[in-house]
């Protein structure tokens, strides 16, 4: 069976509702992040919830590599190299965390006044998961495809000149 990479999103016009929505989204296989945008009736802007999987396993496996490969030097090789694993592992998070961060407001254009978007970051085996909780709190899934929305992503970031 083949996984699909989306972005997709749950535009809610009742924005109590869509803190539920985002607590039941964390629960879904292939979940690579969570995030609910809602504006208020005044326009402003917030990210109410968000969620990543722990990125402990990550910098901890950098670290173990890096350990082994500085063996090679000796014992002052592997602190070396388990140090420069886990920074590298770190560093590495952080730019997923600002590429994240850039997708958001991207989207948070197509937030209106008093509605929230839970946003999702998913590798799907199924679309029924999904779309079965969509359901449950009676909005619809929109679903992007993960380099559809890279390549959106870069034309608004050359865009804007930075």
């Amino acid at each position: 069976m083949s996984t699909a990479h989306h972005v997709a999103t749950l535009a809610f016009h009742d924005r109590a509702r869509s803190r539920a929505a985002f607590e039941e989204a964390l629960t879904l296989p292939g979940l690579r992040y969570a995030a609910v945008l809602d504006r208020g009736a005044d326009g402003v802007l917030d990210v109410t919830a968000e969620h990543t999987p722990d990125p402990g396993p990550v910098t901890a496996g950098a670290a173990i590599l890096g350990g082994g490969v500085g063996l090679l030097g000796g014992p002052v090789g592997s602190f070396l190299g388990a140090s420069a694993g886990a920074l590298l592992a770190n560093a590495y998070i952080e730019q997923e965390a600002s590429a994240g961060y850039a997708g958001l407001i991207m989207l948070s254009a197509d937030v209106e006044d008093d509605t929230a978007l839970v946003v999702l970051d998913i590798k799907e085996e199924a679309t029924e998961t999904l779309d079965g909780l969509a359901a449950r709190h009676h909005v619809t899934c929109h679903r992007e495809d993960i380099d559809a929305f890279t390549a959106r992503l870069r034309t608004a970031w050359k865009k804007s000149g930075t």
